[in-house]
């Protein structure tokens, strides 16, 4: 075996262990993969949305790339004073049970980081030439990708973004009705953008696609500017580490809630006896679920609020804060737009990427295909409220 890939479509794996076939590493099958998924996972995520790669070297360095999308320098009260309106604006989307709002518009767009994570870590940890890294998502844009029942799905859910301006219905409607299960997307675009982005890596948050993201937001009631982009960073962390029944587990620091979150599930699994469950049984996932509930409930009683502490986590996983959320339940139930990928080679190196759109601002960079995301308008990300 050249390595082993996990993802959530089986295209974006495909991609990624093509680059395991052609002699590359854990990391260039991880760049390959998310760039694919920008196709066939694209209201999933997005070269214009947010990311996170967890990286173990086969020489045992481990460091967690952050390149999820940052607010912009611009404060609101700048824009209030400008008399000019914010183009930011609820959509109800409808889950079958229950709908959720989300905010969109260009008022609802952060600064991109995928494309600037990828390039980080194909420079810093990648192998192979980023053209044959590129190669299979440009390759797949351009002969298209059939839609899978829960792509479908996840269309169905976002119809209001989808089909909210010309361009959006342009890819996911292009004949006047949403695309469904069995049907082609097609985004020649953004093979020919991916194509021009691999010969000018900059251009990016730099170049002509930097401008025409700034140009649409000034002039129609967005937050970005070009020096916004242009001061985009990747930032590298040291990964947060737990114990889990003898073993170490690495993932992903504060700010982000989410490597908290799961070491405070992981403890509270580890004062149960899992042997009692078969696995993948009814009780182990009653069980299973059961944590995760809790720890929804843990992060609203006071999580958000103190994720800038500098102990949080240390606080958050104290024994003190664990013992009287043991007995305790709340029901939680979300799909996010979100994806990951995970990827191990036959040398040691391993990679674990999560990239997010949001639910997409419903803005498409011209001439490209790229949604730019919508985390200004996601209420997780805003727990203070918008634009604070």
């Amino acid at each position: 075996m050249t390595g082993i890939v996990a993802a959530g479509h089986v295209k974006t794996a495909a991609a990624a262990a093509a680059m395991l076939e052609a002699g590359g590493n854990a990391f260039d099958a991880a760049v390959a993969g998310v760039l694919a998924a920008c196709v066939a996972e694209s209201v999933l995520t997005s070269l214009g949305g947010g990311g996170f790669l967890l990286a173990h070297t086969a020489t045992g360095e481990n460091v967690l790339f952050d390149f999820f999308s940052q607010t912009p320098q611009t404060p609101p009260q700048v824009r209030e004073r400008s008399g000019q309106s914010l183009d930011f604006y609820p959509i109800e989307a409808n889950f079958g049970d229950t709908t959720q709002t989300f905010h969109i518009g260009l008022g609802s767009m952060a600064v991109p980081g995928v494309w600037a994570g990828l390039l980080h870590v194909h420079r810093r940890l990648g192998r192979l030439p980023l053209a044959m890294v590129a190669e299979p998502a440009i390759a797949l844009s351009r002969q298209g990708v059939t839609v899978n029942p829960f792509i479908a799905y996840v269309y169905r859910i976002l119809t209001p973004i989808l089909t909210a301006t010309p361009a959006a219905r342009a890819l996911y409607a292009p004949n006047g009705q949403l695309l469904q299960a069995g049907d082609t997307l097609h985004i020649p675009n953004f093979a020919d953008a991916l194509d021009h982005l691999v010969a000018h890596p900059n251009d990016f948050y730099h170049g002509d696609m930097a401008r025409q993201i700034a140009q649409v937001c000034a002039a129609q009631g967005g937050y970005l500017t070009l020096n916004d982009l242009e001061s985009y960073q990747v930032l590298e962390r040291a990964p947060l580490q737990t114990r889990y029944r003898g073993h170490t587990l690495l993932t992903n620091p504060p700010p982000s809630s989410v490597g908290t979150l799961i070491a405070f599930a992981l403890q509270r699994l580890a004062s149960v006896d899992l042997s009692r469950y078969p696995h993948g049984s009814s009780d182990h996932l009653r069980c299973l679920s059961a944590a995760m509930r809790l720890t929804n409930q843990a992060r609203r009683d006071g999580y958000d609020r103190c994720l800038y502490d500098p102990n949080v986590a240390a606080s958050f996983l104290s024994p003190e804060h664990l013992a009287p959320y043991q007995q305790q339940l709340q029901t939680v139930n979300k799909l996010g737009s979100t994806t990951h990928l995970s990827v191990i080679d036959d040398q040691g190196n391993a990679a674990s990427v999560t990239t997010s759109n949001g639910e997409g601002s419903a803005y498409v960079v011209p001439g490209t295909g790229i949604m730019i995301n919508n985390m200004l308008g996601e209420e997780d990300l805003n727990p203070q409220g918008f634009h604070q």
